[in-house]
């Protein structure tokens, strides 16, 4: 059974006899109603002229102190010479009744006639004070005075009644009592607890003494620090009306220290206890303890090395304050005795300061491992300093001890459940140190105002509500921390030099930013798991170092689904297996970029490159659904392929001035894209192209100009459409129209068809079998461009033109063209065949008029064979010619304009004659006098019809 126990049940036997009656007698004090020493009355006990009994009471009387209406008795004994001064017994009442108005005061006198400073104190026997007066107790002497409750047999409990108040009123030194036990009482101490009634009051400056039941008041509402309402009570249980108040009124510091007994400690059981109006509870006591009380005001720690133990529910309406000292072995410690919850019903603190940042001068600890301390709604933990228990947390923690000085509260406990606010404020730091969090929807840790963070430290894990900094706060994620299936709403921080896990599917509205940092820092994906949300994670290196700000993975078969709304944009690396619905933004700037490398990424989004960064796609697999686009923005910004990338599906290529290219030796891919802006191969670089690929920007083969010849190819695997209403620019410059290739794996197989509106210009060769659905136009408007001379050449393979085809050639120049080979023209090294079909477009430029009369162009060379015609030739710009079929080649004349001048010669003779038969011999289209498709015996009869008309 524990001292409280056992004080409880006393107190509850005790009550039950104190009311009992016991034989007595009555003195009753009124002042002069009988003769006095020496004929004259003065107002002191020891006067038996002021009694009705004509003396005072002696030992275990009833006494009754009536002043009237003004006045006071002043309680002095006192023997002369061996001899008591009057007739009397020892003044020691068992009861003691101060009516109303009535005044008792215990204080002696400076000067006591003939002998000088008298003071006694007043001692009871068990009992009764029934007080709705007043009682002070002073003193004039260095002895120690005020009313003292011993112990006789048969006895009962002492208890203190009435509405009236005992002040205790030190004047020369801490030496005014009111005591149940100690080396002044003439019986010994009592064992009993003294009964303090609600409605009534003890206060002032000066020591209470022993073990109270209180449902009243202990109260000091003037003095100082160094002058306070000493309680050396080992116990105090207080009913619900119990009070222990420092009351300062906003003008002093009046203060109540509990200072308990050196070998007793001490508690306080119930009730309520607080300092107001400036005033202060301070706790001197090493072994304090609080047990299952409301706390109203401020409650302080004095300095040294001192515990607080709280025991049972607590309800904290003020402040209890933890300071610790400058010794630097000093501190203050809460110590939580079994599961304990702190609630408040206006919002109190328990605040934790520890002098000079040392955390260990104030903190929170457990008294049994396991022991766990439930934080109330609005509750609030805060300062600096050390939480060692678990706390189930419902308010706030806070490390806001920072104005200036920027110091640290430490969360130590394993464990912490969180349905509050755990912050830093004001710019101070809160640890969160090796602690499995786990969070509500309603939890949240969060750093507030500049400078003001909570570190997540090695081993943290943090699962549910939400974490993040504002107002240039931040919560910063350590090495070896890990976040799990919560939501970020502000900013976190990615610590430099370290791994951070993640795990479950994350809410991001706020930002997680990564270092400026020169070594690896991951943040390391754990599970496959989808962050969604309007915020964005940014990575930053300070070198483009690779892994210095990567998103990566524990296990290959990890994805990451980045949501519709959400941005991961910045430089660095992704690794990770990245599903792509939302943006991918490489932005920092120039000669920064960001990578997308090691594993396959899939992409619904906007995968980008701004403000002139690189984004490159890095020896992987990027598979994008028709949503999905890779592109280079102003900057200029670039996409650049490297290390043999695949691009399948979506939309690839520039906005703007930006570039996208491959840019090194070996070979990217682009398989079923469609194209905007424009994709370059790089001088000496391959792309490879498969499938249908819907170009709306343009493709350019060779890029930039190159000051030598390196081949640049465009390379199709397989049978490959290229549609849309964009261009593939072949840009060979110099004397070899070979530089710039679209080229082939197998010749049989790999056919391209030139389908819808897009065309294929410029100078370079055409390696394979094109089929041609759209345009051809050799030349082109390309700024690379730099001859008046457009040449494609048919390596091998050919072109087939189908109906809907344009072919499309320019002609002129600035001397005649024929001489100076000015003009377009599609070329066929040995075995290539061209079909013509669909529409022949003929246009004059660069004010060119035409050839002159005699004068013919081949504009199509196929050595393999020429074949069929066009069904409608157009001309441009004043153009005029004669088109010509022949067997292997289409030729351009400006001659007599006359069909049966075969030989152009500008006459009629026989040499027309054996032209039109060689035309007819080799099946040239021009033999076909009469367009029927077919030579027969009427084309030799047209032709003679058309010589017989001769020429206009």
């Amino acid at each position: 059974m524990n001292r409280t126990t056992a004080l409880m049940i006393a107190a509850g036997a005790l009550v039950s006899v104190a009311g009992q009656a016991r034989a007595q007698t009555q003195y009753t004090w009124q002042f002069g109603i009988g003769s006095c020493y020496m004929g004259s009355c003065l107002p002191y006990w020891n006067e038996s002229g002021n009694w009705t009994q004509s003396t005072w009471a002696g030992v275990g009387d009833r006494v009754v102190i009536d002043t009237g209406l003004g006045g006071s008795v002043q309680f002095i004994w006192l023997q002369l010479y061996g001899f008591p001064a009057h007739s009397g017994a020892v003044p020691v009442p068992s009861e003691l009744v101060v009516p109303t108005n009535g005044n008792l005061a215990i204080g002696g006198v400076a000067n006591y006639p003939g002998v000088g400073p008298v003071q006694n104190p007043l001692e009871m026997v068990g009992d009764i004070v029934m007080n709705d007066g007043q009682i002070i107790i002073s003193d004039v002497t260095g002895t120690p005075t005020g009313l003292y409750f011993g112990d006789v047999a048969g006895v009962t409990a002492p208890t203190i009644t009435g509405s009236g108040m005992i002040v205790l009123d030190t004047k020369v030194s801490f030496n005014t009592e009111l005591t149940t036990f100690g080396p002044y009482t003439t019986f010994g101490a009592t064992s009993l607890p003294m009964f303090h009634d609600a409605g009534h009051t003890i206060k002032g400056i000066g020591t209470v003494h022993g073990d109270f039941v209180n449902s009243g008041t202990f109260l000091n509402d003037f003095g100082s620090q160094s002058r306070p309402l000493r309680l050396r009570t080992p116990e105090i249980v207080q009913t619900s009306t119990g009070l222990i108040r420092a009351d300062g009124g906003g003008v002093t510091q009046a203060e109540v220290h509990l200072v308990g007994e050196t070998f007793a400690g001490m508690r306080v059981v119930g009730g309520t206890i607080g300092g107001i109006g400036g005033g202060i509870i301070r706790v001197y006591h090493e072994d304090t303890v609080f047990e299952s009380l409301t706390v109203d005001g401020l409650v302080r720690m004095n300095g040294g090395v001192q515990t607080l133990t709280c025991k049972g529910d607590i309800t904290n309406d003020g402040e209890i304050v933890l300071t610790g000292g400058t010794g630097g072995v000093d501190g203050h410690t809460i110590a939580i005795d079994g599961d304990s919850t702190w609630s408040t019903t206006t919002g109190g603190d328990l605040h934790l300061g520890a002098v000079n940042n040392i955390a260990t001068r104030a903190k929170i600890v457990p008294v049994t491992t396991g022991d766990v301390l439930t934080n109330g709604a609005s509750h609030a933990i805060r300062g600096n300093g050390e939480i060692h228990i678990e706390v189930d947390n419902q308010g706030i923690i806070s490390g806001d001890e920072g104005t200036g000085n920027g110091w640290d509260m430490w969360y130590l406990n394993p464990v912490l459940t969180n349905s509050g606010d755990v912050l830093a404020e004001n710019g101070a730091q809160l640890h969160l140190d090796d602690v499995m969090v786990t969070q509500s929807s309603t939890g949240q840790i969060r750093g507030i105002g500049s400078g003001s963070d909570v570190f997540l430290e090695t081993g943290t894990v943090v699962v549910g509500g939400k974490v993040g900094g504002i107002g240039d706060g931040a919560v910063i994620a350590q090495d070896g921390s890990a976040i799990d299936t919560l939501t970020i709403n502000g900013l976190l921080e990615i610590s430099t030099s370290g791994t951070v896990i993640t795990n479950g599917d994350i809410t991001n509205t706020g930002t997680v930013q990564f270092p400026a940092s020169f070594n690896a820092t991951e943040l390391q994906f754990a599970d496959s798991s989808t962050w969604s949300g309007n915020g964005e994670i940014v990575l930053n290196t300070f070198n483009n170092g690779t892994g210095h700000a990567n998103l990566g993975y524990s296990d290959p078969a990890n994805i990451l689904t980045n949501g519709a709304d959400h941005t991961i944009r910045g430089n660095g690396d992704i690794t990770i297996n990245l599903n792509n619905l939302g943006t991918v933004q490489a932005d920092k700037g120039t000669n920064w970029m960001m990578r997308l490398r090691d594993l396959d990424k899939s992409n619904s989004g906007t995968m980008r490159s701004i403000n002139g960064t690189r984004l490159v796609v890095d020896g992987i697999t990027v598979t994008q659904s028709a949503t999905g686009q890779i592109v280079a923005g102003a900057g200029p910004s670039k996409v650049d392929l490297l290390n043999t990338p695949v691009i399948i599906g979506g939309t690839v290529g520039t906005e703007a001035d930006g570039i996208f290219e491959i840019a090194d030796a070996t070979t990217a891919v682009l398989d079923g894209v469609a194209t905007v802006g424009r994709v370059g191969i790089t001088t000496g670089r391959t792309i490879e192209i498969r499938n249908t690929i819907t170009n709306n920007g343009e493709i350019v083969v060779h890029t930039p100009v190159p000051g030598f010849n390196i081949h640049t190819k465009l390379h199709r695997s397989g049978p490959v459409t290229v549609t849309g209403n964009g261009r593939i620019v072949v840009n060979s410059t110099g004397s070899s129209s070979l530089i710039a290739q679209i080229n082939y794996n197998t010749l049989a197989t790999d056919v391209f068809t030139n389908a819808g509106n897009h065309r294929i210009e410029g100078k370079g060769g055409l390696h394979g079998k094109f089929v041609n659905e759209a345009v051809i136009a050799p030349g082109s408007d390309y700024v690379n461009q730099n001859d008046l001379t457009g040449r494609l050449i048919m390596v091998d393979g050919g072109i087939d033109c189908e109906p809907a085809s344009r072919i499309e050639m320019q002609i002129g120049g600035t001397v005649a063209t024929a001489t100076v080979d000015e003009y377009d023209r599609i070329l066929g090294e040995t075995g290539t065949t061209f079909e013509c079909d669909g529409e022949l477009i003929l246009e004059n430029i660069n004010g060119f008029a035409g050839l002159n009369a005699g004068e013919f162009i081949d504009i199509i060379v196929a050595p393999g064979g020429v074949t069929g015609t066009f069904d409608t030739v157009t001309s441009i710009g004043g153009a005029s010619y004669d088109v010509v079929y022949m067997s292997d080649r289409v030729r351009l004349e400006m001659g007599s304009n006359c069909y049966a001048d075969c030989d152009s010669s500008g006459v009629l003779n026989i040499f027309d004659y054996i032209c039109f038969g060689n035309a007819y011999a080799n099946f040239d289209p021009y033999a076909d006098c009469d367009g029927s498709g077919s030579l027969n015996i009427f084309d030799y009869i047209c032709f003679g019809n058309a010589y017989a008309a001769g020429c206009q």
